[in-house]
């Protein structure tokens, strides 16, 4: 059985969007089956109206920023952000300040004749301490990341490497005591590893290569925490205040 600390706090649930101002039309100029007809290939031209550029720009601004505070103050797994009740406090703060700018740009886009209509918002669903499959989804994307993290620096893939340290961004936050301590560890090495892994592919290394040489062993042992052992069936949940 494997050990998971898990920390009481929220999954917090994106409800932010803009709608509005911008129409798409589409005009089908032929298509042909393929696949033996169970597939279509088809043409067409297509119209893009925005009926106004700087509002639907801001709009889509305002909501990045919403989401940004979202993944600044939690760590994201396939249920939403998850923040203890410290950052609750802090996500709850950010929006309020953002609130204003949400409400001023609505109110212009009605005087100036756009649709575009913003809305910021997050709905907080408290992590209850025995759930036991939330704690399988967090100990799975713990491992995830991590496993995607070291498999990118292993392939000398610079490119692909800020979207993943993006995804790895907060992860310590899921995790207690020596596994969330291990995690922070993991992450702590990425800036030196990416600096290694750029001067090696600098000097005309093959991507695979230089990724081989990397010392990952801070990546490999935080994974080995979060892998289940051939005889784990479920998660033990050890509650932590």
């Amino acid at each position: 059985m494997n050990t998971y600390k898990i920390k009481p706090g929220y999954i917090l649930t994106d409800t932010s969007s803009v709608s509005g101002g911008v129409h798409y039309e589409r005009q089908d100029l032929s298509a042909d089956p393929i696949n033996q007809g169970r597939g279509e290939d088809k043409d067409y031209k297509g119209r893009k109206v925005v009926d106004h550029l700087e509002i639907v720009d801001l709009g889509n601004k305002i909501v990045g920023r919403a989401r940004y505070i979202l993944r600044k103050y939690g760590a994201l797994t396939p249920m939403g952000y998850y923040v203890d009740a410290q950052a609750l406090t802090e996500v709850r703060v950010a929006f309020d300040a953002l609130a204003p700018e949400v409400s001023a740009l609505n109110a212009r886009a009605r005087v100036e004749n756009s649709a575009r209509r913003v809305r910021i918002g997050f709905v907080p669903l408290p992590l209850a301490i025995d759930n036991e499959a939330a704690a399988v989804e967090i100990f799975n994307t713990v491992r995830t990341s991590l496993t995607r993290l070291r498999d990118t620096f292993r392939a000398g893939d610079l490119k692909k490497l800020p979207n993943v340290v993006a995804e790895c961004r907060g992860l310590h936050k899921l995790a207690c005591g020596i596994q969330g301590d291990a995690i922070k560890f993991a992450l702590d090495t990425i800036g030196e590893r990416r600096t290694l892994l750029r001067e090696a592919l600098t000097r005309g290394e093959a991507p695979e290569s230089a990724g081989r040489s990397l010392d990952l062993d801070a990546i490999e042992s935080a994974i080995t925490l979060f892998t289940p052992s051939e005889d784990a069936a479920t998660l033990s949940l050890v509650a932590v205040a």
